[in-house]
């Protein structure tokens, strides 16, 4: 029913992203459980080695506002990502850009993933909304509660 118009997209784009962020928000807390999300959900980001972070030591500790420590380097997880897919981060300058690639802190990584998902529900609401009309004309009884 919130394929019908642009405005209805548009509102429902924005109240599920929301909530999906708010919900990835949490699982960012812990590690494992944001490596067993990506893994559940089919995205495959490359994880910085330990071997490239000391390589790239003083480029990842300047990143604006990452809060990660020169101690805390070791322990930290960086993703490596094409810069192609994290433009808002790199426009903001808060990740570091080598090479094609974005090297960003896993607190990051929402902005990314969220608009992986906004992009794959616009397509589907765009979808839904081409076979509205079919669907609210094959069935008669259903149509008036969409249309509602």
């Amino acid at each position: 029913a919130y394929c019908r118009t642009e405005d209805l997209r548009r509102w429902f784009l924005t109240q599920e992203c929301a909530l999906f962020r708010f919900r990835l928000d949490k699982i960012l807390t812990s590690s494992s459980a944001f490596r067993a999300f990506l893994v559940e959900a089919d995205l495959h980001f490359d994880r910085v080695s330990d071997l490239e972070k000391e390589r790239l030591r003083d480029f990842l500790l300047s990143i604006p506002n990452s809060n990660v420590s020169p101690g805390e380097l070791s322990v930290s997880v960086f993703y490596q990502v094409p810069f192609v897919q994290a433009l808002d981060l790199v426009a903001k300058r808060l990740c570091y850009v080598h090479d094609g690639m974005a090297y960003v802190p896993q607190s990051r990584m929402v902005s990314i993933i969220v608009a992986k998902y906004r992009m794959a529900l616009s397509k589907s609401l765009v979808r839904a909304a081409l076979s509205f009309g079919e669907v609210t004309e094959e069935n008669e009884r259903i149509a008036p509660l969409l249309k509602s």
